[in-house]
């Protein structure tokens, strides 16, 4: 073999290894756990805890883990209490799927504390590519009133402390059925959290600048915060977790991928949070939008998948 057929055999296996190493690192798993929808009260905090699968790599979920901070100043002196608001779960997570879920107060950190059960490979269900998954929506309570004008500074804890629970997931990677464990400290998982509003904001003297600033405060909390959809992907039935602040009528709609009309509704609402059904039967699976629109302008557009 002379010179240069040796020359081209190693430039040849270079380019297989730098091949071989772009594919590895660009189908490198990645998840983000994200809380999302939270809805205040004098003594509660709710929001909607999910993950997206945003990586390389397609992903079975095993199990995986929630930390949520709270700020321990807007206790107010009081002790947590944590729950799950029930049939909030994705069907990815079956009813033996159970949760364990746990308050933590101390002086440094107030601390929500959500794990899923373990599940094998054959039970594990699948996390589609960049499709937030709602785990469910979770209720934090405050013995006390949460301190007035105080700021809850939510947040998700990524690294492990001692004494603090990190978030995490695990996984079956590629359909691996060894399952393996995505950290923030090992820079495969990453966190969102939206901003809380005020928590008990204070009344002004003037009684018509203080409903004049809480108009203003609940229609900005109504746009961001007011609909949730359960459980994504659905089979039968989409739920339509609807919070008002006053009584109202709202439209839905649903279309499909070529934009066409496929299910309409109108629903009247009681102020507080309401639990709209659309029964999904009649559909063929595939990937749908949902349009929600109120009597005062309000407007609502998410997009779900049918099974």
């Amino acid at each position: 073999m002379n010179t240069t057929s040796k020359i081209s055999i190693k430039i040849a296996a270079l380019v297989i290894s730098m091949t071989l190493f772009s594919l590895a690192g660009f189908s490198k798993s990645h998840v983000t756990l994200s809380l999302k929808n939270i809805r205040t009260s004098a003594h509660t905090i709710e929001y909607d805890l999910y993950v997206t699968n945003d990586g390389g790599s397609s992903l079975r979920m095993a199990g995986c883990s929630f930390g949520v901070n709270i700020n321990q100043a807007a206790l107010n002196g009081g002790s947590l209490t944590y729950t799950f608001k029930p049939n909030t779960r994705n069907i990815l997570l079956d009813e033996s799927r159970k949760f364990a879920l746990e308050a933590l107060n101390d002086d440094r950190v107030a601390q929500a504390r959500m794990t899923t059960a373990y599940t094998g490979f054959e039970r594990a269900g699948e996390l589609l590519p960049n499709m937030p998954v709602k785990i469910g929506r979770f209720i934090v309570t405050n013995s006390n009133e949460w301190k007035v004008n105080s700021q809850a500074n939510l947040s998700l804890q990524e690294t492990a402390v001692k004494g603090l629970t990190a978030c995490y997931l695990l996984g079956f990677e590629d359909n691996r059925t060894e399952a393996i464990a995505l950290t923030a400290d090992a820079s495969t998982l990453s966190t969102q959290a939206e901003t809380c509003p005020l928590l008990n904001p204070a009344l002004q003297s003037d009684h018509a600048t203080a409903n004049a600033s809480l108009r203003e405060g609940a229609a900005f909390t109504e746009v961001s915060n007011q609909v949730s959809l359960y459980p994504n992907p659905a089979v039968d039935v989409l739920h339509v977790d609807y919070y008002s602040v006053r009584k109202n009528v709202i439209q839905i709609r649903l279309f499909d991928l070529q934009g066409r009309l496929v299910l309409q509704s109108q629903s009247p609402v009681n102020e507080g949070s309401n639990d709209v059904l659309l029964p999904l039967q009649s559909l063929t699976q595939g990937m749908y939008f949902i349009h929600i629109a109120d009597q005062e302008n309000f407007h609502y557009k998410q997009s779900f998948l049918k099974q």
